[in-house]
């Protein structure tokens, strides 16, 4: 494999890591490259990570298992910054209106909320039709159409949401919705191997932390580290600076965070690790907590 494809699998394999949801319509270039390469990111994403592909004509979605509790949370955002609790809420509820059984390809918004409403009220969940209200439940329907997920045929959530007396013709990608929330049946039933989720703390996690691996985590830590190290560098051009208390996955040409990484994580640097090199989540470009401060 030349130098020049396994950079752009790398750029490819960084942005589905970063994003897990990639379409065709809002990342038409690093779509492209994840369909062309897709066989290898496949592959390497598996044997790697544990990690299930799916690569369609409109979109690509990376799967992955939960996530160990050390993780840092990546938010969605919408328009002003990390949506609320309800955001999510509302596209839950409507993401299941959406793939119950005999729902239609296309809905009207004010059909949609009906339903919505209607499944909150049975799960005993208070909703109501404030202007707060309104405003979450567009911010969710976004989110959708963001994700190729729903596209408004006819009219504007956000004129809805505004108060108008507008009607909304939403057209349903069924493909893509089936994929879009995370559960059992699309990511299979294959027990985890300790080799992949040593990896995934590596990739998913600031910081390795040897205090908090298990007992087979460990034993693959002190038997398999460079062949870790050379799968992380193959997959994403990651380096990892290993010390006794752990590991730092950095890449060589990333730029140190202008605030001290040790501190956005809330932690302090274990003796002899260095304060210098950012993480991983820097490294696939997350938002760093500590500028906002």
């Amino acid at each position: 494999m030349s130098d020049s494809t396994s950079y752009k699998i790398r750029d490819a394999a960084r942005h589905l890591e970063r994003h897990t949801f990639l379409t065709q319509a809002r990342h038409p270039d690093v779509f492209l490259l994840v369909r062309r390469h897709s066989t290898e990111l496949k592959r390497l994403f598996g044997e790697t990570l544990g990690y299930r592909l799916i690569v369609e004509s409109t979109f690509a979605r990376l799967l992955k298992p939960p996530l160990p509790l050390t993780s840092p949370v990546r938010a969605l955002h919408g328009p002003n910054g990390p949506v609320s609790p309800r955001v999510y809420q509302y596209v839950c509820l409507i993401a299941a209106a959406l793939q119950a059984p005999g729902a239609a390809d296309q809905w009207l918004i004010s059909a949609l909320v009906a339903q919505v409403r209607s499944d909150a009220a049975t799960a005993e969940i208070v909703t109501g039709d404030s202007f707060t209200e309104r405003r979450d439940l567009v911010t969710a329907v976004n989110l959708l159409s963001r994700f190729g997920v729903v596209n408004e045929t006819d009219g504007s959530a956000t004129e809805w949401g505004a108060g108008r007396n507008v009607e909304v013709l939403l057209s349903v990608n069924q493909t893509a919705l089936s994929y879009l929330l995370a559960n059992s049946l699309i990511m299979g039933s294959r027990a985890d191997q300790p080799a992949h989720t040593l990896t995934r703390r590596l990739v998913e996690d600031p910081i390795l932390d040897r205090a908090l691996l298990t007992d087979e985590e460990e034993r693959i830590w002190s038997r398999d580290r460079r062949t870790l190290e050379e799968q992380l560098e193959d997959l994403f051009g990651l380096h990892l600076e290993v010390r006794r208390e752990g590991a730092l996955p950095s890449h060589l040409q990333m730029k140190t965070c202008s605030v001290c990484i040790w501190r956005c994580e809330g932690r302090a640097p274990s003796r002899g690790m260095s304060r210098r090199t950012p993480p991983m989540n820097h490294f696939l470009g997350w938002e760093c907590p500590g500028n906002s401060r």
